[in-house]
């Protein structure tokens, strides 16, 4: 069997909600500039991609079920003003 993937591929890897995943491994199929890369390391790093998109669709869908007025904030921008404790 001598078939290269192609973007028509990509409805398997949406039914099996791998996504990245097969977007991942049809550019790596398609690109020689990854003809070098062993067959471990193209599976490994469409691994990662779906793993990171993953992670990256459950952070997106917490802070939307959160609600926060402000979905961007972030912990390390947090600034204590000296006189925050100092009261009446």
């Amino acid at each position: 069997m001598d078939r290269h993937l192609t973007d028509a591929d990509m409805t398997l890897f949406t039914q099996l909600r791998m996504t990245a995943f097969g977007k991942t491994v049809i550019d790596l199929a398609n690109d020689p500039a990854c003809d070098e890369w062993t067959f471990s390391q193209k599976i490994f790093h469409a691994l990662d991609k779906e793993i990171t998109a993953r992670e990256q669709r459950r952070t997106q869908k917490l802070l939307k079920a959160s609600r926060s007025p402000n979905p961007d904030a972030c912990v390390e921008e947090i600034r204590y003003l000296p006189d925050r404790n100092r009261g009446s």
